[in-house]
């Protein structure tokens, strides 16, 4: 387990998943700590799909291939790449294991930044082959406990989506429904609101979404300037006491999806030694800070 902190912010992070473990702002922890009850996962990498695949495989290049729910980088150990005073950063590479379910050469990189009262996580994804792209999806999956402040419940929090084109998209059979309806920007929390699964929308343009109770501060807002999808989600039938905020970059497999990976919707595709970098940033709004 490895620790960054500052006057603002103070957070750990396993090698395992390279998975956030703790967000500590003013002694108050912010990020949910995984009771197995509800979800016993904290801040998961999503890589190489978000969500699941349709029958769960896909194809490529004649050949089908299976692969879990948002894949197997956040149950793999990661190595430590850089560790000083405010930035921490960890490593995941092909091998044989991964082979077996996806046949692309990669390197992983995710980094922990700590700016003020903002926590930078940063992905580089890099393809070492000579010849072939690579595919692939990845995506956040941070678990903020609530209540944000003593007293308050669950549905006392609010999320605002602050972005300029929002979309909202719905689910099919299980599976994604890609077709636009008009994006709500302001939610009130309600367990109701979650229970056919998460909340996706589409998030072309810049977008910060805010959330906090009834006053407010304290507040958390996720903010990214290009990564296209968002997910909003919370197991509704457990009642649990947390809500992700999910960036991403690409999503689950449409209803009406043909199987074959170069077709799926949202897939990158990166060229032979090349390199592709995103990050979104957490920014803990405290009420004494206001």
């Amino acid at each position: 387990m490895y620790r960054l902190e500052n006057d603002y912010l103070a957070i750990t992070v396993s090698t395992h998943g390279a998975e956030l473990q703790s967000l500590v702002s003013g002694g108050h922890e912010y990020l949910w700590q995984g009771d197995a009850r509800y979800w016993k996962r904290r801040a998961p990498i999503l890589f190489p799909i978000v969500g699941k695949l349709k029958n769960g495989e896909y194809r490529y290049r004649g050949r089908s291939y299976t692969l879990g729910q948002h894949g197997f980088a956040r149950d793999r150990d990661f190595s430590l790449l850089e560790h000083d005073e405010d930035r921490i950063s960890f490593r995941l590479e092909d091998d044989g294991e991964s082979a077996e379910n996806y046949p692309f050469a990669f390197i992983l990189d995710l980094s922990y930044t700590l700016h003020g009262d903002t926590l930078r996580v940063g992905w580089q994804v890099a393809n070492p082959a000579a010849q072939e792209d690579l595919l692939f999806s990845i995506g956040g999956h941070p678990a903020f406990a609530l209540p944000l402040a003593e007293g308050d419940t669950f549905a006392d929090h609010h999320i605002h989506i602050e972005t300029a084109e929002l979309s909202r998209l719905g689910w099919r059979d299980g599976l994604l429904d890609p077709t636009p309806h008009p994006g709500e920007r302001h939610l009130a929390l309600n367990y109701a609101a979650f229970a056919n699964d998460a909340l996706i929308y589409h998030t072309p343009t810049p977008a910060t979404i805010r959330l906090h109770g009834k006053q407010p501060a304290p507040a958390i807002n996720v903010s990214y300037t290009d990564l296209p999808y968002l997910g909003l989600w919370t197991p509704a039938d457990k009642e649990a006491p947390f809500i992700c905020i999910e960036p991403w970059a690409g999503v689950m497999d449409c209803a009406d999806y043909d199987g074959e990976l170069e077709h799926k919707l949202g897939i990158i595709r990166l060229a032979p030694h090349s390199d592709w970098q995103r990050h979104y940033d957490i920014q803990i709004q405290r009420a004494d800070a206001a």
